[in-house]
Protein backbone atom coordinates (compact mmCIF):
# COMPACT_ATOMS: atom_id res chain seq x y z
CA UNK A 1 0.00 0.00 0.00
CA UNK A 2 1.02 3.82 -0.44
CA UNK A 3 2.73 5.62 2.49
CA UNK A 4 0.10 8.14 3.80
CA UNK A 5 2.81 10.95 2.20
CA UNK A 6 2.23 9.74 -1.28
CA UNK A 7 -1.51 9.54 -0.99
CA UNK A 8 -1.62 13.01 0.42
CA UNK A 9 0.17 14.35 -2.29
CA UNK A 10 -1.90 12.14 -4.71
CA UNK A 11 -4.93 13.86 -4.21
CA UNK A 12 -3.22 17.44 -3.75
CA UNK A 13 -1.82 16.79 -6.98
CA UNK A 14 -5.30 15.68 -8.60
CA UNK A 15 -6.97 18.67 -6.88
CA UNK A 16 -4.26 21.42 -7.73
CA UNK A 17 -4.23 21.44 -11.62
CA UNK A 18 -7.72 21.80 -12.87
CA UNK A 19 -6.87 19.18 -15.37
CA UNK A 20 -8.55 16.19 -13.90
CA UNK A 21 -6.79 12.52 -12.45
CA UNK A 22 -3.08 12.74 -11.85
CA UNK A 23 -2.25 9.43 -12.00
CA UNK A 24 0.54 8.48 -9.31
CA UNK A 25 2.03 4.72 -9.43
CA UNK A 26 -0.85 4.07 -6.66
CA UNK A 27 -3.78 5.17 -8.15
CA UNK A 28 -3.13 4.54 -11.88
CA UNK A 29 -6.64 2.75 -13.40
CA UNK A 30 -6.51 -0.99 -14.16
CA UNK A 31 -5.85 -1.95 -17.97
CA UNK A 32 -8.65 -2.35 -20.49
CA UNK A 33 -9.36 -5.35 -22.18
CA UNK A 34 -11.80 -5.93 -25.26
CA UNK A 35 -12.53 -8.86 -25.06
CA UNK A 36 -10.44 -10.71 -28.07
CA UNK A 37 -9.14 -13.98 -26.62
CA UNK A 38 -5.44 -13.19 -28.95
CA UNK A 39 -4.76 -10.23 -26.51
CA UNK A 40 -5.53 -12.51 -23.36
CA UNK A 41 -2.44 -13.59 -22.12
CA UNK A 42 -0.99 -9.60 -22.19
CA UNK A 43 -3.92 -8.43 -20.57
CA UNK A 44 -3.86 -11.12 -17.64
CA UNK A 45 -0.26 -10.09 -17.39
CA UNK A 46 -0.94 -6.71 -16.64
CA UNK A 47 -3.85 -7.15 -14.70
CA UNK A 48 -1.45 -9.07 -12.63
CA UNK A 49 1.00 -6.43 -12.30
CA UNK A 50 -1.82 -4.01 -11.36
CA UNK A 51 -3.38 -5.91 -8.37
CA UNK A 52 1.10 -6.30 -7.75
CA UNK A 53 0.95 -2.80 -7.41
CA UNK A 54 -2.03 -2.53 -5.20
CA UNK A 55 -1.16 -5.36 -3.42
CA UNK A 56 -3.88 -7.55 -4.32
CA UNK A 57 -2.24 -10.09 -5.80
CA UNK A 58 -3.15 -12.45 -3.87
CA UNK A 59 -6.50 -12.52 -4.33
CA UNK A 60 -5.73 -14.05 -8.05
CA UNK A 61 -2.97 -16.50 -6.88
CA UNK A 62 -5.71 -18.30 -4.73
CA UNK A 63 -3.57 -17.79 -1.31
CA UNK A 64 -4.92 -16.47 1.95
CA UNK A 65 -4.65 -13.63 4.36
CA UNK A 66 -4.62 -14.06 7.85
CA UNK A 67 -6.83 -11.41 8.34
CA UNK A 68 -10.31 -12.22 7.05
CA UNK A 69 -11.95 -8.68 7.03
CA UNK A 70 -8.61 -7.68 4.56
CA UNK A 71 -9.36 -10.39 2.53
CA UNK A 72 -12.74 -9.76 1.42
CA UNK A 73 -12.00 -6.04 1.08
CA UNK A 74 -9.34 -7.05 -1.20
CA UNK A 75 -11.45 -9.79 -3.12
CA UNK A 76 -13.88 -6.88 -3.69
CA UNK A 77 -11.43 -4.29 -4.62
CA UNK A 78 -10.09 -7.01 -7.66
CA UNK A 79 -14.20 -7.52 -8.40
CA UNK A 80 -14.35 -3.92 -8.80
CA UNK A 81 -11.30 -3.55 -11.16
CA UNK A 82 -11.90 -6.23 -13.24
CA UNK A 83 -16.04 -5.16 -13.84
CA UNK A 84 -14.02 -1.52 -14.84
CA UNK A 85 -11.47 -2.83 -16.71
CA UNK A 86 -13.33 -5.44 -18.87
CA UNK A 87 -15.52 -5.15 -21.93
CA UNK A 88 -19.62 -6.20 -22.08
CA UNK A 89 -19.34 -9.32 -23.43
CA UNK A 90 -16.53 -10.45 -20.44
CA UNK A 91 -18.91 -8.82 -17.70
CA UNK A 92 -21.48 -10.79 -18.45
CA UNK A 93 -19.21 -13.71 -17.80
CA UNK A 94 -18.88 -12.77 -13.99
CA UNK A 95 -21.69 -10.12 -13.21
CA UNK A 96 -23.71 -12.91 -11.41
CA UNK A 97 -20.69 -13.81 -8.94
CA UNK A 98 -22.10 -13.31 -5.20
CA UNK A 99 -20.49 -11.70 -2.56
CA UNK A 100 -18.20 -9.79 -4.92
CA UNK A 101 -15.83 -12.44 -5.13
CA UNK A 102 -12.62 -11.07 -7.43
CA UNK A 103 -11.02 -14.62 -6.74
CA UNK A 104 -14.12 -16.40 -8.18
CA UNK A 105 -14.22 -14.00 -10.93
CA UNK A 106 -10.77 -13.96 -12.05
CA UNK A 107 -11.28 -18.21 -11.55
CA UNK A 108 -14.28 -17.81 -14.22
CA UNK A 109 -12.05 -15.90 -16.79
CA UNK A 110 -9.00 -18.27 -16.88
CA UNK A 111 -11.05 -20.99 -17.38
CA UNK A 112 -12.94 -18.96 -20.20
CA UNK A 113 -10.01 -17.71 -21.81
CA UNK A 114 -7.02 -19.56 -21.32
CA UNK A 115 -9.46 -23.20 -22.42
CA UNK A 116 -10.58 -21.19 -25.30
CA UNK A 117 -7.09 -20.42 -26.02
CA UNK A 118 -5.58 -24.29 -25.48
CA UNK A 119 -8.19 -25.84 -27.38
CA UNK A 120 -8.20 -23.33 -30.45
CA UNK A 121 -4.47 -23.87 -30.91
CA UNK A 122 -5.09 -27.71 -30.05
CA UNK A 123 -7.69 -27.83 -32.84
CA UNK A 124 -5.28 -25.71 -35.00
CA UNK A 125 -2.62 -28.17 -34.39
CA UNK A 126 -4.63 -31.12 -35.55
CA UNK A 127 -6.23 -29.08 -38.80
CA UNK A 128 -2.29 -28.30 -39.41
CA UNK A 129 -1.60 -32.18 -39.52
CA UNK A 130 -4.39 -32.80 -41.62
CA UNK A 131 -4.07 -30.25 -44.05
CA UNK A 132 -3.82 -31.31 -47.74
CA UNK A 133 -5.29 -29.77 -50.50
CA UNK A 134 -8.72 -30.66 -51.80
CA UNK A 135 -9.62 -32.04 -55.38
CA UNK A 136 -12.22 -28.89 -56.02
CA UNK A 137 -9.91 -26.29 -54.00
CA UNK A 138 -7.93 -23.96 -55.85
CA UNK A 139 -4.12 -23.05 -55.24
CA UNK A 140 -5.70 -19.99 -53.46
CA UNK A 141 -8.15 -21.38 -51.59
CA UNK A 142 -5.43 -23.63 -49.93
CA UNK A 143 -2.63 -21.05 -49.42
CA UNK A 144 -5.42 -18.68 -47.41
CA UNK A 145 -6.46 -21.75 -45.41
CA UNK A 146 -3.10 -22.24 -44.70
CA UNK A 147 -2.45 -18.84 -44.32
CA UNK A 148 -5.09 -18.64 -41.58
CA UNK A 149 -3.46 -21.22 -39.38
CA UNK A 150 -0.43 -19.56 -39.77
CA UNK A 151 -2.35 -16.35 -38.02
CA UNK A 152 -3.33 -18.55 -35.02
CA UNK A 153 0.28 -19.82 -34.38
CA UNK A 154 1.51 -16.39 -35.05
CA UNK A 155 -1.12 -14.82 -32.31
CA UNK A 156 -0.56 -18.13 -30.08
CA UNK A 157 3.52 -17.74 -30.06
CA UNK A 158 2.75 -21.79 -30.83
CA UNK A 159 6.08 -23.01 -32.06
CA UNK A 160 5.96 -25.99 -33.70
CA UNK A 161 8.32 -29.50 -34.34
CA UNK A 162 10.07 -29.97 -37.47
CA UNK A 163 8.34 -33.04 -37.93
CA UNK A 164 5.42 -31.03 -38.52
CA UNK A 165 6.84 -29.33 -41.09
CA UNK A 166 7.89 -31.85 -43.45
Amino acid sequence: MPPKADKAAAVTAEESTGYGIQYTQWNRPPPRFDGEVKKWPIWCQRFQNHCTRIGTDHVLEGKEVDDETEAMRHKKMVHMDLLECLDDQSVNLIKHVKDKDGAKCWKILVAHFEGSCEDKVNATIKEFGNLKMGEEESMAEYIARADNIKEIFVNNSVLLDDKFII
